[in-house]
């Protein structure tokens, strides 16, 4: 429906308006943005401290895996060893 106020009239239209809209949202915090970059280096800072821990578990664990097996080939050449003398001993 229109309205000319000057001339006094009305007038009826059938025109049909169709408006169709889309966009993306979003919604951040002014302190994350600033402080994205350096939170980003914070976890890569302790992704590598993470890495660095994991390679030294592993060092010990190898380490301690040695020197069991070390300790393991010594007490089994003892064992032959202490046999060999019971077995002169009696003979």
């Amino acid at each position: 429906m229109t309205m000319n106020p000057n001339a006094g009239t009305t007038s009826i239209s059938t025109q049909a308006e169709t408006r169709y809209g889309a966009g993306v949202y979003f919604r951040l915090p002014l302190s994350d943005a600033l402080t994205r970059k350096s939170n980003i280096e914070i976890a890569r800072l302790e992704l590598e401290e993470a890495k660095a821990v994991k390679e030294q578990k592993i060092i010990e664990i190898r380490n301690l895996v040695i020197s069991q097996y070390n300790l393991v080939v010594l007490n089994q050449s003892l064992l032959n060893i202490l046999n060999k003398n019971r077995q002169s001993c009696e003979v």
